[in-house]
């Protein structure tokens, strides 16, 4: 009988799949002409949901709703100051995901404005 052998990465991948099909499907509904290869899709959102995981985010549904608003809203949306205010709460107990449910879509608007303005500076 074979066995199968993973190394951590790919089983870390085995166990964040699910997360990657939901953003994959949120992805797709959003923007349905942006995204066509899942082959480069999948991994960048791995590599999204790791970079969730670097920055404190425990829970799987914070890392998930992160990895959304970084492909959602900004790239960098860990570098404006209220996303970075409730990464840090995070840490502490506070779900990321439930602090950020309720902002309104004028609210996202101005983040990534502001986030989109600083790229342009640089």
């Amino acid at each position: 009988m074979m066995r199968l052998a993973l190394d951590e990465q790919q089983h870390r991948y085995l166990e964040i799949l699910p997360a990657i099909r939901e953003c994959l499907k949120h992805w797709r509904t959003s923007y349905p002409d942006r995204l066509r290869d899942d082959t480069e899709a999948g991994p960048y959102l791995a590599s999204r949901l790791d970079h969730a995981c670097t920055q404190g985010l425990e829970d799987i549904k914070d890392q998930l709703a992160l990895v959304l608003h970084e492909v959602l809203v900004h790239p960098d949306i860990t570098d404006h100051p209220k996303i970075a205010a409730v990464i840090t709460s995070a840490r502490s107990g506070t779900s990321y995901q439930k602090a950020t449910a309720h902002w309104s879509a004028k609210d996202w608007q101005i983040i990534r404005t502001r986030l989109n303005a600083k790229d342009n500076v640089s």
